[in-house]
Protein backbone atom coordinates (compact mmCIF):
# COMPACT_ATOMS: atom_id res chain seq x y z
CA UNK A 1 0.00 0.00 0.00
CA UNK A 2 2.95 2.68 -0.62
CA UNK A 3 5.42 1.69 2.47
CA UNK A 4 5.10 2.80 5.93
CA UNK A 5 4.97 6.75 4.80
CA UNK A 6 8.48 7.74 6.53
CA UNK A 7 10.26 9.07 3.51
CA UNK A 8 13.62 8.27 2.17
CA UNK A 9 15.65 8.23 4.98
CA UNK A 10 18.86 9.15 2.86
CA UNK A 11 16.99 12.46 2.14
CA UNK A 12 15.59 13.87 5.46
CA UNK A 13 19.44 13.16 6.37
CA UNK A 14 20.49 15.53 3.85
CA UNK A 15 17.94 18.11 4.88
CA UNK A 16 19.03 18.20 8.38
CA UNK A 17 22.78 17.99 7.57
CA UNK A 18 22.09 21.15 4.63
CA UNK A 19 20.20 22.77 7.84
CA UNK A 20 23.69 23.10 9.61
CA UNK A 21 24.50 25.48 6.50
CA UNK A 22 22.31 28.17 7.23
CA UNK A 23 22.98 27.72 10.93
CA UNK A 24 26.35 28.00 10.45
CA UNK A 25 26.06 31.31 8.33
CA UNK A 26 23.01 32.88 10.67
CA UNK A 27 24.63 31.81 14.38
CA UNK A 28 27.84 33.80 13.82
CA UNK A 29 28.33 34.93 17.44
CA UNK A 30 27.51 30.95 18.50
CA UNK A 31 30.41 29.40 20.46
CA UNK A 32 30.75 26.88 18.03
CA UNK A 33 30.71 28.75 14.66
CA UNK A 34 33.88 30.72 16.38
CA UNK A 35 35.21 27.02 17.00
CA UNK A 36 34.78 25.89 13.26
CA UNK A 37 35.97 29.25 11.81
CA UNK A 38 39.09 28.32 14.26
CA UNK A 39 39.62 25.18 12.77
CA UNK A 40 38.70 25.40 8.79
CA UNK A 41 38.86 28.88 7.93
CA UNK A 42 36.03 32.10 8.12
CA UNK A 43 33.73 29.98 5.76
CA UNK A 44 34.40 26.78 7.40
CA UNK A 45 35.23 24.90 3.91
CA UNK A 46 31.72 25.46 3.20
CA UNK A 47 31.88 27.15 -0.13
CA UNK A 48 34.78 25.72 -1.49
CA UNK A 49 34.45 24.59 -5.45
CA UNK A 50 36.04 21.41 -5.22
CA UNK A 51 36.50 18.18 -2.07
CA UNK A 52 39.92 18.95 -1.32
CA UNK A 53 38.67 20.50 2.30
CA UNK A 54 36.17 18.29 2.63
CA UNK A 55 38.58 14.91 2.08
CA UNK A 56 41.14 16.81 4.19
CA UNK A 57 38.90 16.99 7.26
CA UNK A 58 37.20 14.35 9.32
CA UNK A 59 34.22 13.68 11.92
CA UNK A 60 30.77 15.39 11.31
CA UNK A 61 31.76 18.58 10.21
CA UNK A 62 33.27 16.50 7.36
CA UNK A 63 30.11 15.25 6.64
CA UNK A 64 28.48 18.50 6.85
CA UNK A 65 30.70 19.96 4.03
CA UNK A 66 30.12 16.65 2.24
CA UNK A 67 26.84 17.26 2.22
CA UNK A 68 26.80 20.36 -0.05
CA UNK A 69 27.91 17.77 -3.07
CA UNK A 70 26.40 15.12 -2.41
CA UNK A 71 23.28 18.10 -2.34
CA UNK A 72 23.91 19.14 -5.84
CA UNK A 73 24.41 15.75 -7.38
CA UNK A 74 20.53 15.30 -7.03
CA UNK A 75 20.21 18.71 -9.58
CA UNK A 76 19.92 20.83 -6.62
CA UNK A 77 21.64 24.33 -6.94
CA UNK A 78 22.42 24.34 -3.23
CA UNK A 79 25.66 26.12 -2.88
CA UNK A 80 24.32 29.09 -5.33
CA UNK A 81 21.11 29.26 -2.91
CA UNK A 82 22.48 30.97 -0.38
CA UNK A 83 21.85 34.94 -0.40
CA UNK A 84 23.54 36.89 2.19
CA UNK A 85 21.33 40.07 3.62
CA UNK A 86 23.76 43.07 4.03
CA UNK A 87 23.95 44.83 7.21
CA UNK A 88 27.06 46.56 8.08
CA UNK A 89 28.69 44.05 5.70
CA UNK A 90 30.97 42.63 8.65
CA UNK A 91 29.85 39.04 8.44
CA UNK A 92 30.01 39.24 4.08
CA UNK A 93 32.99 38.64 2.03
CA UNK A 94 33.29 40.99 -1.08
CA UNK A 95 34.66 38.85 -3.53
CA UNK A 96 33.41 35.25 -2.37
CA UNK A 97 29.95 35.68 -0.87
CA UNK A 98 26.78 35.67 -2.66
CA UNK A 99 24.99 38.64 -1.92
CA UNK A 100 24.65 40.99 -5.24
CA UNK A 101 22.97 39.94 -7.85
CA UNK A 102 22.93 36.29 -9.31
CA UNK A 103 26.81 35.10 -8.86
CA UNK A 104 29.49 35.88 -6.83
CA UNK A 105 31.97 38.85 -7.77
CA UNK A 106 34.42 37.08 -8.33
CA UNK A 107 32.65 34.74 -11.13
CA UNK A 108 31.58 37.79 -12.02
CA UNK A 109 34.68 40.03 -12.84
CA UNK A 110 37.26 37.02 -12.44
CA UNK A 111 40.05 39.62 -14.26
CA UNK A 112 39.62 41.76 -11.21
CA UNK A 113 39.56 39.02 -8.88
CA UNK A 114 42.92 38.06 -9.46
CA UNK A 115 44.43 41.12 -8.68
CA UNK A 116 43.09 41.29 -5.53
CA UNK A 117 45.77 40.50 -3.14
CA UNK A 118 43.06 39.88 0.04
CA UNK A 119 40.25 37.51 -1.79
CA UNK A 120 39.12 36.92 1.39
CA UNK A 121 38.51 40.62 2.80
CA UNK A 122 35.14 41.74 4.42
CA UNK A 123 32.95 43.88 2.15
CA UNK A 124 32.78 46.32 5.65
CA UNK A 125 36.20 46.86 4.52
CA UNK A 126 35.65 47.28 0.59
CA UNK A 127 33.44 49.26 0.50
CA UNK A 128 32.41 51.94 3.82
CA UNK A 129 28.83 51.65 5.02
CA UNK A 130 28.03 55.40 4.13
CA UNK A 131 29.12 54.81 0.52
CA UNK A 132 26.36 51.89 0.55
CA UNK A 133 24.26 54.92 2.02
CA UNK A 134 25.38 57.23 -1.03
CA UNK A 135 27.96 58.97 0.67
CA UNK A 136 31.56 59.29 0.83
CA UNK A 137 34.03 57.28 3.05
CA UNK A 138 34.62 57.34 6.64
CA UNK A 139 38.04 58.72 6.05
CA UNK A 140 36.13 62.11 5.08
CA UNK A 141 35.59 64.36 8.14
CA UNK A 142 31.71 64.77 6.80
CA UNK A 143 29.62 64.26 3.35
CA UNK A 144 30.02 66.81 0.60
CA UNK A 145 26.73 66.35 -0.63
CA UNK A 146 27.35 69.33 -3.58
CA UNK A 147 28.80 66.80 -5.87
CA UNK A 148 27.31 64.03 -8.33
CA UNK A 149 27.56 60.47 -6.20
CA UNK A 150 29.97 59.75 -8.94
CA UNK A 151 32.56 62.13 -7.10
CA UNK A 152 32.16 60.50 -4.03
CA UNK A 153 33.06 56.91 -5.50
CA UNK A 154 35.95 58.21 -6.94
CA UNK A 155 37.20 60.03 -3.97
CA UNK A 156 36.53 57.05 -1.96
CA UNK A 157 38.87 54.82 -4.13
CA UNK A 158 41.74 57.67 -4.23
CA UNK A 159 41.48 57.43 -0.07
CA UNK A 160 41.77 53.86 -0.08
CA UNK A 161 44.30 53.81 -3.14
CA UNK A 162 41.92 52.13 -5.61
CA UNK A 163 42.96 54.10 -8.84
CA UNK A 164 44.76 52.22 -11.22
CA UNK A 165 47.98 54.20 -11.01
CA UNK A 166 51.33 52.29 -11.76
CA UNK A 167 52.31 51.85 -8.76
CA UNK A 168 48.94 50.16 -7.25
CA UNK A 169 48.94 48.02 -10.62
CA UNK A 170 52.68 46.92 -10.12
CA UNK A 171 52.08 45.58 -6.71
CA UNK A 172 49.03 43.95 -7.84
CA UNK A 173 51.21 42.06 -10.03
CA UNK A 174 50.06 43.55 -13.33
CA UNK A 175 53.01 43.56 -15.90
CA UNK A 176 53.95 46.81 -16.72
CA UNK A 177 57.11 48.16 -18.63
CA UNK A 178 57.54 51.12 -16.21
CA UNK A 179 55.92 52.27 -12.85
CA UNK A 180 57.36 56.18 -13.21
CA UNK A 181 54.75 58.53 -14.42
CA UNK A 182 53.03 58.35 -18.25
CA UNK A 183 52.54 62.57 -17.95
CA UNK A 184 55.73 64.15 -16.40
CA UNK A 185 58.34 60.99 -15.93
CA UNK A 186 59.60 62.80 -12.88
CA UNK A 187 58.78 60.15 -10.12
CA UNK A 188 56.79 56.96 -9.53
CA UNK A 189 53.18 57.25 -10.42
CA UNK A 190 50.89 57.09 -6.98
CA UNK A 191 47.96 58.42 -6.20
CA UNK A 192 49.33 61.33 -4.74
CA UNK A 193 51.35 62.06 -7.49
CA UNK A 194 48.96 61.65 -10.42
CA UNK A 195 46.59 64.24 -8.48
CA UNK A 196 48.65 66.61 -6.63
CA UNK A 197 52.56 66.37 -7.63
CA UNK A 198 52.82 65.71 -10.99
CA UNK A 199 53.81 68.69 -12.83
CA UNK A 200 50.74 68.42 -15.10
CA UNK A 201 48.37 68.55 -12.00
CA UNK A 202 50.50 71.25 -10.02
CA UNK A 203 49.51 73.57 -13.10
CA UNK A 204 46.16 73.20 -13.02
CA UNK A 205 45.90 73.11 -9.56
CA UNK A 206 47.87 76.46 -9.57
CA UNK A 207 45.52 77.75 -12.28
CA UNK A 208 42.31 76.54 -9.61
CA UNK A 209 43.84 78.41 -6.78
CA UNK A 210 43.98 82.03 -8.84
CA UNK A 211 40.48 81.64 -10.16
CA UNK A 212 39.13 81.15 -6.59
CA UNK A 213 41.21 83.68 -5.39
CA UNK A 214 41.65 81.60 -2.12
CA UNK A 215 45.78 82.93 -1.37
CA UNK A 216 48.97 81.16 -2.72
CA UNK A 217 49.11 77.43 -3.86
CA UNK A 218 51.23 75.59 -2.01
CA UNK A 219 51.36 71.87 -2.22
CA UNK A 220 48.82 69.86 0.15
CA UNK A 221 48.26 66.30 1.05
CA UNK A 222 45.48 63.74 -0.49
CA UNK A 223 43.54 63.96 2.52
CA UNK A 224 43.25 67.65 2.70
CA UNK A 225 41.63 67.68 -0.89
CA UNK A 226 38.75 65.20 0.08
CA UNK A 227 38.24 66.30 3.85
CA UNK A 228 38.21 70.06 2.86
CA UNK A 229 41.13 72.39 2.38
CA UNK A 230 40.12 75.90 3.72
CA UNK A 231 41.70 79.31 4.80
CA UNK A 232 41.04 80.98 8.02
CA UNK A 233 38.97 83.91 6.24
CA UNK A 234 36.50 81.33 4.55
CA UNK A 235 32.76 81.33 6.00
CA UNK A 236 31.07 77.59 6.36
CA UNK A 237 29.26 77.87 3.07
CA UNK A 238 32.49 78.81 1.41
CA UNK A 239 34.17 75.71 2.35
CA UNK A 240 31.75 73.91 1.44
CA UNK A 241 32.25 75.11 -1.85
CA UNK A 242 35.93 75.24 -2.27
CA UNK A 243 35.60 71.52 -1.62
CA UNK A 244 33.27 70.79 -3.51
CA UNK A 245 36.06 72.61 -6.38
CA UNK A 246 38.68 70.60 -4.98
CA UNK A 247 36.75 67.61 -5.78
CA UNK A 248 35.94 68.47 -9.12
CA UNK A 249 39.56 69.77 -9.52
CA UNK A 250 40.85 66.21 -8.64
CA UNK A 251 38.30 64.33 -11.07
CA UNK A 252 39.51 66.75 -13.91
CA UNK A 253 42.91 65.91 -13.30
CA UNK A 254 42.52 62.14 -13.25
CA UNK A 255 39.95 62.19 -16.34
CA UNK A 256 42.77 64.43 -18.24
CA UNK A 257 45.51 62.15 -17.36
CA UNK A 258 43.37 59.15 -18.51
CA UNK A 259 42.89 60.49 -21.80
CA UNK A 260 46.81 61.03 -22.48
CA UNK A 261 47.05 57.70 -21.61
CA UNK A 262 44.60 55.72 -23.08
CA UNK A 263 44.11 57.95 -26.03
CA UNK A 264 47.40 59.75 -26.43
CA UNK A 265 45.50 63.06 -25.84
CA UNK A 266 47.95 66.35 -25.69
CA UNK A 267 47.51 67.72 -21.78
CA UNK A 268 45.70 71.39 -21.86
CA UNK A 269 45.77 73.37 -18.70
CA UNK A 270 43.65 76.37 -19.88
CA UNK A 271 41.19 73.58 -20.89
CA UNK A 272 41.23 71.22 -18.07
CA UNK A 273 40.27 74.97 -15.52
CA UNK A 274 37.30 75.61 -18.07
CA UNK A 275 36.48 72.10 -17.58
CA UNK A 276 36.31 72.20 -13.76
CA UNK A 277 34.41 76.06 -13.76
CA UNK A 278 31.78 74.78 -15.54
CA UNK A 279 31.12 71.58 -14.17
CA UNK A 280 31.93 72.53 -10.63
CA UNK A 281 29.08 75.64 -11.03
CA UNK A 282 26.34 73.00 -12.80
CA UNK A 283 27.28 70.33 -9.94
CA UNK A 284 27.21 72.76 -7.20
CA UNK A 285 24.40 74.90 -8.54
CA UNK A 286 22.42 71.64 -9.10
CA UNK A 287 22.28 70.46 -5.56
CA UNK A 288 22.69 73.70 -3.87
CA UNK A 289 19.32 74.56 -0.95
CA UNK A 290 20.39 77.26 0.99
CA UNK A 291 20.19 81.11 0.35
CA UNK A 292 24.04 81.34 1.16
CA UNK A 293 25.05 79.16 -0.94
CA UNK A 294 23.10 80.55 -3.69
CA UNK A 295 24.84 83.75 -2.80
CA UNK A 296 28.29 82.27 -3.28
CA UNK A 297 27.40 80.19 -6.34
CA UNK A 298 26.22 83.79 -7.54
CA UNK A 299 29.43 84.95 -7.64
CA UNK A 300 31.36 82.30 -8.83
CA UNK A 301 29.22 82.37 -11.82
CA UNK A 302 30.48 85.94 -12.02
CA UNK A 303 33.88 85.28 -11.63
CA UNK A 304 33.92 81.79 -14.20
CA UNK A 305 32.66 84.50 -16.65
CA UNK A 306 35.21 87.43 -15.61
CA UNK A 307 38.17 84.47 -15.92
CA UNK A 308 36.76 83.22 -19.34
Amino acid sequence: MGGLNTGSLKSKNLALLGKWWWRFKTETDSLWVKVIRSIHGYCGGLMLNDDSHCLSSSGVWRNIICAGSDIEAYNVPFKNSFLKTIGDGGSTRFWLDHWLGEDKLCNLFPRLFRLELYPDLLLSSEIDANLLCGGISSQCTERNNHVPQKLEIFAWRALKKRLSVRVELDRRGVDLHSVRCPLCDDDLESVEHSLIFCSHALDVWDRVFKWCNVGQFSNFSLDEIFKGYSTASMSNSGKKVWQAIGWVCAFSIWRNRNKKVFQDKCWNGPLALSEIQVKSFEWINARSRNRRLDCILGLLHQTLILYS
